[in-house]
Formats: structure tokens, sequence, C-alpha cells
């Protein structure tokens, strides 16, 4: 059984290198003061242009492309790497994804959205599941399917998930895995997600350590980039 921990790429460490070659690169460009002394003493200091106005450019563009990649792995977008199984088979092992921090500002998560999240145990470690349940929605397991009831007039009704790897075992929650006793049906809260690997039996998710808070989700998995013959955009 896996929790599918996901592992942030090689982003972090290249552009700390990145760094270092823009440093270089100002460093051999040529001497960018000039002074004259007298008595061993500087009396003026004259700016000069700057070296090679191709060391010159090549520094600036890679400078810009630093500023712009910790920008974006800041605010905006980061990389992971799929080390397990539990989300097959949208997911594969070494499948690498790109993840949308900034989506989640403004709309809520959604039923269906894959998220990278803080695991709610061990929250310096991201793990990705699927969100199957939202705030206030009752959720059962029967016949292995999962069923929720969104308070809405229509009872409970059967999820279509045909993403998903795996008949559910009935049961929300099962002993040994949860301080909690396997229970018959879960409300979630105002803040709570009820999430689940797509593999159904081979993940452990909210049937083992219950709901998800929203204060653990870190954004939206949008696409597959790597390898290309799995690239594609995720529902």
């Amino acid at each position: 059984m896996t929790a599918e921990q996901v592992e942030e790429t090689e982003t972090g460490r290249q552009v700390s290198e990145l760094c270092e070659k823009a440093t270089e690169a100002v460093g051999n460009g040529g001497s960018p003061l000039s002074g004259s002394a007298e008595n061993g003493q500087i009396k003026t200091i004259e700016l000069l242009p700057f070296g090679n106005p191709v060391i010159r450019e090549a520094t600036e563009t890679i400078v810009i492309a630093v500023i712009l990649a910790v920008l974006l792995r800041t605010f905006f977008l980061q990389a992971f790497y799929i080390p397990s199984s539990s989300m097959e088979n949208t997911l594969l092992i070494g499948d690498r994804i790109i993840v949308n921090k900034f989506i989640y500002k403004f709309v809520p998560p959604n039923r269906g959205d894959v998220v990278v999240f803080k695991y709610p145990q061990m929250p310096s470690k991201d793990f990705i599941k699927r969100i199957v349940g939202r705030p206030g929605d009752t959720l059962k397991i029967r016949d292995g399917a999962l069923h929720v009831d969104s308070h809405d007039g229509k009872g409970f009704i059967k999820i279509d998930e045909p993403y998903i790897k795996g008949r559910i075992e009935d049961g929300i929650l099962r002993d040994g895995f949860t301080r909690m006793s396997l229970l018959d049906h879960l409300t979630l809260g105002s803040d709570e997600y009820f999430v689940m690997g797509d593999n159904r039996q081979n993940s452990e998710d909210s049937r083992y350590w219950g709901p998800l808070k929203e204060k653990f989700i870190k954004g939206k998995a949008i696409v597959v980039y790597w390898p290309f013959g799995n690239a594609k955009s995720l529902r």
C-alpha cells in the first residue's frame, strides 16, 4: 500500500546553480571600475562600460531567467515527480507533473481535482490524491462504489469515476489505520475534503487518516509533462 508521496524536481537546485553561473559571468566580463591614485590613495573612481557585450547579454538573460523561475516556483507553478503507484492509471511511476499553486486563491477545490497537499500527519511531506468529497458532503461506500449526498434534495448519488483502478472495499475508515471505527458514512466539515487515490486497492488516503483540511492543500495538478509518451492534461 502506498501513500503516493510526491517529490520536488531538480528545479530548486538548478536555480541555485544558475545564480552561481550568473555571478561568475559578471566577474569574468571585465573590470567595471577604474581609478587613479596618488601617494597610494585613490583620488577618483570612474565607472567603465561593462565588458564583452555578448557576456553582458548572456548574463542578463540568465539573471532574468533565474528571477522568473523563482517567481513561478514560489507563487504560481511547481514541478513534482511521482514515485509510487497509488494514482494509477492516471499517474504512473516516473511521471513528472506541473502543479498550479495559484488557482485555489480564486476558486475552491472541486470534486475530481487531483491535488498536491501536505500530509496532515507529517506536513513536511507532499502527497497527491483526487478530491472525491467537498465540504458538507456526506459519503458512503457501497457495493464497491462511492456515493455522495450533497444535501441538495437528491439523496445519495453514485459518483461516476472512469479513472479509478480497482474496486473500493465497503466502509469509509478501516480498523487498524485510524483512531475511528469503521464508519457507515461520513459527513465533511466546512473546511474538509475527502481524498482518495485512483488505485483504490493500493492507496492510503482519507479512508485511513480521515478528511483533509483545506489549509493543507498546496495546489492542483494540471499536466503531465514527462515522459512525452504520457504527456496529458489532468481533469
